[in-house]
């Protein structure tokens, strides 16, 4: 039963490797005006190169984060649902400049998006109450990972739709 529990902790909580690029690093790197966090990512709102999750998605898997059930009863979103939490994820108004304090742990919903090699390429935790957004890999996009009261309702009832 131990076992079995640490290998769905692993699963639900695990950060996926994702190196950043040199692009990345340069470009979220602090410059010497030592500009604010927020100032560097407005730079980057609709740069389509830091699209989450950089790389085309094949499927998306999506677990409610319940120790045991949630892998037992997770399930992918349909192909033609796919595009559009893409581009609901890739825009930045739907989410304000708020800070996030949330852990993984809190979310209620963790989502695993593949490439056609069903290869991770990235990894979303969502928790609809706090409206926050955990994200690997990171992208301005998102601002801070707030979502917007109205947008938070909107992806709550999308997961559940499917």
């Amino acid at each position: 039963m131990g076992s079995f529990y640490l290998w769905d902790a692993s699963k639900r909580y695990e950060d996926i490797a994702i190196c950043p690029s040199a692009k990345e690093m340069k470009a979220f790197s602090r410059n010497p005006n030592n500009e604010t966090r927020q100032a560097v990512y407005q730079k980057f709102l609709y740069d389509d190169n830091f699209n989450f999750p950089r790389k085309k998605v094949h499927a998306i898997k999506v677990i409610k984060n319940r120790v045991f059930i949630g892998q037992l009863f997770s399930h992918y979103l349909q192909k033609e649902k796919i595009k559009a939490l893409i581009n609901f994820l890739n825009q930045p108004d739907n989410f304000n400049w708020q800070e996030v304090d949330m852990r993984h742990a809190d979310s209620k919903y963790i989502l695993i998006f593949y490439d056609q090699n069903n290869t991770e390429i990235g990894k979303l935790w969502f928790d609809p109450v706090q409206r926050q957004i955990l994200a690997v890999p990171f992208s301005p996009h998102m601002k801070f990972g707030h979502l917007k009261r109205d947008k938070a309702a909107w992806l709550l009832k999308f997961l559940k739709n499917n």
